[in-house]
């Protein structure tokens, strides 16, 4: 089969400014219209009733201390780490096994989180949205468009949380991990719980509104498609190589299967 072309060290950051070149196109074509007008529409109606659906899970997380423990980690999870240790999980197994395909998953795990991230920052800085938990006069945080950068670093709580970076980076890293094994069709049904278990411990830890979510999940979705545009299929399963491949023994398990083709 035809493949893409080598990756180099740096492959990560030298295909960003492409990225950013495909994500226009495509997000600003016909054919995403009706994704827009989701988006728009979504986070419109998410807005009015934002307060609502943030208050019983602030107020959960405040008084149990289970809950409590388990939305600070699902915090942690979206906050980029938890994506560069999965590249550098990839990064081994495709070192170790000769893969190109999981180095190549590796190095674009990077790269989406790195582009996405820029993205969100930027927005960030526009939209100048309140967190929830420091929201005053309004029910749902104030915009204050285009903030003081100076104030914007001695309080980013005050003006971060529309677009969610943990989102957007979140969910583009599950799609380019769907993107690169698309034959494993359970991958979705993994990562996809991920992302909104994150979704909801930002709510709950009150990082978030739910309506800052619609356009993160957009800019994921064209981030993880720019980044991986070129990939083409390899022939990996040589003759007396070892595979590690992950597979499903019963019905709501997962592991990895280790084998030798001669």
């Amino acid at each position: 089969a035809e493949e893409d072309p080598p990756l180099g060290l740096f492959t990560f950051l030298t295909k960003i400014p492409g990225d950013y070149a495909a994500v226009g196109k495509s997000l600003f074509s016909r054919e995403t219209l009706t994704p827009w007008l989701a988006v728009v529409g979504s986070t419109a109606v998410l807005m009015k009733y934002d307060y609502e659906l943030w208050q019983p899970l602030s107020e959960v997380h405040g008084q149990k201390k289970g809950f409590h423990d388990l939305t600070e980690f699902g915090w942690n999870v979206g906050k980029g780490g938890f994506q560069f240790g999965i590249a550098g999980g990839f990064l081994a197994y495709g070192a170790v096994f000769g893969r190109h395909r999981a180095l190549r998953t590796a190095s674009q795990i990077v790269e989406v989180v790195i582009a996405t991230g820029i993205t969100t920052q930027i927005l960030k800085h526009i939209t100048g949205r309140e967190s929830p938990n420091v929201a005053t006069t309004t029910r749902t945080g104030y915009w204050h468009w285009f903030p003081n950068p100076a104030k914007y670093s001695r309080r980013v709580s005050a003006y971060d949380a529309f677009p969610s970076g943990h989102i957007a980076t979140t969910f583009a890293t599950a799609r380019v991990i769907e993107l690169n094994f698309p034959e494993y069709r359970w991958i979705p049904f993994v990562t996809y719980p991920v992302v909104g278990f994150v979704a909801m411990s930002m709510v709950a830890t009150n990082g978030h509104w739910w309506s800052d979510y619609p356009l993160s999940l957009l800019l994921g979705y064209h981030f993880s498609k720019a980044v991986t545009r070129g990939n083409k299929p390899h022939e990996e399963n040589k003759q007396g190589s070892w595979n590690l491949d992950p597979f499903l023994p019963a019905p709501g398990a997962a592991g990895f299967l280790l084998s030798r083709r001669f």
